[in-house]
């Protein structure tokens, strides 16, 4: 009985693999700035796939896409080719990159990315390997949400970036201002000290961050089930952060905010670090 079973199983799956439908496509391109003279910024804005960044040779920016559709049948394929894009805009001095999928809906507002799922249903599945070649000296902001990382690598930029079901890796860039992600590891390797405050949040998984010998800044860690380790000399503890909670007009709540802070030498900007399940490493020493 089991054994039938067993048979009928294979032969339902073999079937279905059978049927599946693959299409795979590069879009190359290159992208000037159209300002010379402000600061420029690349926002790279994926939905399922990796985004993987490294160092351009030129002033411009090169764009490479691998785009995989999968469907049950030649037609739904098509209707994927047709459907799915990979767009880029070139406004002065930013240049926006994103994957368009008539299942969410993408704006921005207040200088904030959105990508909104809309309930509107596909028949097919979709992957896009996004890389880019970026210029140094300017601020790059990726972002992905399922099935893939954002990595970047020998980048002497400024970065941003955004996961919710995956790894973000950033080795040997400048600087890095924000890295949050839901489900997944964060692991930087920054080669100049922080000049600006950073954030660095993720539910489940461990983050580890890598600065110079000597860096002077303030280390603010929160963890639900999860330890904060460094090798920098910490040179103060610094108080429990108290905030408002509520007013109601005859007295004013206040609530500890639940972070350690510690003072690395002289003190500066604030790496704000936080996981729900998983440990924080700090320090000097390659990861």
């Amino acid at each position: 009985m089991y054994r039938v079973i067993y048979i009928m199983l294979l032969m339902v799956v073999a079937t279905s693999l059978s049927f599946a439908q693959r299409h795979t496509e590069t879009i190359e391109k290159t992208l000037s700035f159209a300002s010379e003279n402000e600061q420029k910024v690349v926002f790279v804005e994926n939905i399922n796939g990796t985004v993987e960044i490294s160092t351009s040779q030129t002033e411009d920016v090169s764009l490479q896409a691998n785009l995989e559709i999968t469907g049950e049948s030649e037609s739904i394929v098509v209707k994927g080719k047709d459907e799915l894009k990979v767009v880029s805009k070139v406004l002065k001095d930013t240049i926006l990159i994103y994957v368009y999928c008539p299942a969410f809906n993408y704006y921005r507002h207040n200088k904030e990315k959105r990508y909104d799922y809309n309930s509107q249903s596909i028949d097919y599945t979709f992957k896009t390997h996004i890389k880019l070649k970026v210029p140094n000296n300017i601020l790059v902001d990726a972002s992905t949400v399922n099935k893939g990382d954002v990595v970047a690598k020998n980048v002497d930029a400024i970065v941003k970036a955004k996961n919710v079901n995956g790894n973000i890796y950033l080795t040997k860039v400048k600087e890095v201002l924000k890295a949050n992600t839901v489900n997944g590891e964060i692991k930087i390797e920054c080669e100049q000290a922080p000049t600006s405050n950073a954030q660095f949040k993720t539910v489940n998984g461990n983050i580890y961050l890598n600065y110079p010998k000597s860096i002077s800044a303030n280390l603010k860690f929160k963890s639900f089930n999860g330890k904060f380790f460094t090798d920098y000399e910490v040179s103060k503890y610094l108080p429990v952060e108290v905030s408002k909670s509520s007013k109601d007009g005859k007295s004013t709540r206040y609530k500890l905010e639940g972070y350690t802070t510690v003072q690395i030498g002289k003190g500066g900007p604030v790496l704000d670090m936080e996981t729900l399940n998983g440990d924080v490493y700090v320090g000097s020493k390659k990861l």
